[in-house]
């Protein structure tokens, strides 16, 4: 047998970790808001912060399932380029140089891949050190509609995976209620327009 010098890591391959819309949005706001209240003096999170976090909490998938599901699907995941160390560099380089307003909220980006577990398909979090093949794992060779209703069944059929969702679905209206974002009044949201940068 061929020796595999990612043996040791690929042995905790066998069970993807997955992690949905709420999972990733929510945990990633609950660990700033956390960071934020240790800070002193920091004003709430607001609007704008709020729309960063959930932009940047979700980008590889805003990315990834899109080219792979309905461009690439010769790719060997939906977890693709997105899912790269690489491109949460690239990304996070380019708002410290050209929006450098942002620049707190765009480690969303490769915390996606902390709670994605990337660590498990290095192939793909270190492409292309490792060569162009990337790890397998979920086939982009369904339809949009295939990934997503065997995402819901497989999030709702686990309890380890449920616990994240509701938890962070938990976070995002708490935040929601305190922003009184989902009554009438747009005052509430102008005021918060300004607070930005910290």
């Amino acid at each position: 047998m061929a020796y595999e010098p990612w043996i040791s890591l690929n042995l905790f391959c066998w069970r993807k970790p997955l992690m949905f819309v709420f999972g990733h949005a929510g945990l990633t706001l609950m660990g700033y808001q956390i960071l934020w209240r240790k800070k002193a003096g920091s004003p709430p999170i607001g609007v704008p912060q709020l729309t960063a976090i959930l932009f940047f909490s979700l980008l590889p998938d805003l990315l990834d399932k899109p080219l792979t599901l309905w461009f690439f699907q010769e790719a060997a995941s939906t977890r693709w380029v997105g899912h790269t160390m690489a491109f949460s560099l690239m990304v996070c380089a380019a708002v410290y140089f050209f929006i450098p307003s942002l620049k707190k909220w765009v480690w969303a980006c490769p915390g996606h891949l902390l709670l994605d577990g990337m660590w498990r398909s290095p192939h793909t979090l270190f492409f292309p050190l490792l060569g162009w093949e990337m790890d397998p794992g979920s086939d982009p060779r369904i339809s949009f509609w295939e990934f997503l209703a065997s995402s819901i069944h497989r999030v709702v059929s686990e309890p380890e995976l449920v616990l994240p969702e509701l938890l962070g679905l938990l976070v995002l209206l708490l935040a929601l209620f305190r922003l009184k974002a989902f009554l009438p009044g747009r005052a509430r949201v102008a005021q918060s327009l300004p607070r930005l940068q910290p």
